[in-house]
């Protein structure tokens, strides 16, 4: 292959849009109201009809977002959040920084948190779970569902990978307490900058995520609690909201591609996520992960060798959460992490975004193949 296929291609991403977001922008420009304000309102009604949920209220980003609906649901210092070990150190980050003691358990075979897992976990100081919907696949809702209605925990949800992402046939957003979305430049639906948002079908949730986003203010020198600096810029709004219009389809189209490398991909070579997929679940495939099969498998050697031919790749993520340097101290472990740790070692992502074509994903799937099937590969 001689031109580089890349994991994310937005410069396509905005050749889509431009003719519809430069006059929006202009527009903005004049007006010149650039925090909150009606773009923001209108793109937060538009996201929370597409993510399935009541209200919307966005935020500077995927993290503040965590942070702000943590304490929204009612999580407090001292206060236990069941997690996942595979996971951006994001997750993790949000609920230190309210005070609340991170527990982790082991992933399933597809790197998400395991409910079998999490029952366990269980102590009297336990307020909620916060499954991570990672590379855009759900969660087993109904499961951990009901251990939140079982045990009287709150429900939270980190779906920054996970925009259209369906479980159990709903909507993510219409599921638990809130969800958490990142509109960060690289994600499905993202920004030209850092963004976020939490949604939720509880009004008391969202009037509190309003006034936390905002200095904890309920008009422009009414403060009610101590707040943060939080809100969404004006111009990103216009930019998720153009971008929104076009989600649908792109997911359509990720879901495309990837049925070619799930069709493509040699399965005794590697795990693929639609081996493990669940009825009424949809996966809207932020990535595209595969885990190499094998304790032997050199990663190393075969990511070299495909970005020598041509096609770029990352790993999502090389560290499971209890082996990262600022977090392991931090954290509480519960059982054994190896699956979270096999995954770690031996997964990588191969080229996902709407602007590759069936006859591109075909060449990616055949040379991932040849190169994984090669003497040096194991």
């Amino acid at each position: 292959m001689n031109d580089r296929i890349s994991l994310r291609n937005l410069t396509w991403e905005y050749e889509q849009i431009q003719d519809a977001l430069l006059p929006a922008m202009e527009k903005l420009m004049v007006e010149g109201s650039f925090i909150n304000g009606i773009e923001v309102e209108r793109f937060e009604a538009a996201f929370a009809s597409f993510t399935g949920a009541k209200y919307c209220v966005g935020v500077s980003s995927g993290t503040d977002a965590l942070m702000i609906a943590l304490l929204s649901i009612g999580v407090r210092p001292g206060d236990e959040v069941i997690t996942t070990a595979l996971t951006f150190v994001a997750t993790i980050e949000a609920i230190l920084h309210v005070g609340a003691v991170p527990v982790i358990v082991d992933v399933d075979k597809r790197g998400l948190i395991d409910p079998e897992r999490i029952e366990e976990a269980i102590t009297e100081k336990t307020k909620a779970i916060l499954p991570v919907h990672l590379y855009g696949i759900p969660c087993n809702m109904r499961r951990i569902s009901a251990i939140c209605k079982k045990h009287g925990l709150l429900l939270l949800n980190d779906a920054a990978q996970a925009h259209g992402t369906i479980a159990q046939g709903k909507a993510l957003g219409s599921i638990g307490n809130a969800t958490c979305y990142s509109f960060m430049p690289a994600k499905t639906l993202g920004a030209f900058g850092d963004a976020g948002a939490i949604v939720t079908n509880d009004m008391h949730i969202s009037d509190k995520a309003r006034r936390l986003r905002n200095h904890g203010r309920t008009d422009k020198y009414n403060f009610l609690e101590i707040g943060y600096c939080a809100r969404m810029d004006a111009l990103q709004a216009v930019v998720l909201t153009t971008k929104l219009g076009h989600l649908a389809d792109w997911i359509k189209k990720r879901r495309e591609i990837a049925l070619v490398y799930n069709e493509t991909l040699e399965k005794n070579v590697f795990e693929l996520p639609s081996q493990n997929e669940k009825k009424q679940d949809t996966n809207s495939y932020y990535v595209y992960p595969v885990i190499l099969r094998g304790e032997k498998a050199n990663r190393d050697w075969l990511l070299t060798q495909l970005s020598l031919a041509g096609i770029e790749t990352n790993i999502y993520y090389p560290q499971e959460i209890p082996a990262i340097e600022s977090l392991k101290e931090k954290v509480t472990i519960c059982g054994t992490v190896v699956n979270a740790q096999h995954i770690a070692k031996h997964v990588f992502a191969i080229p996902m975004n709407p602007s590759i074509t069936v006859t591109m994903a075909k060449k990616i799937a055949t040379t991932v193949n040849s190169l994984a099937t090669s003497g040096d590969a194991f």
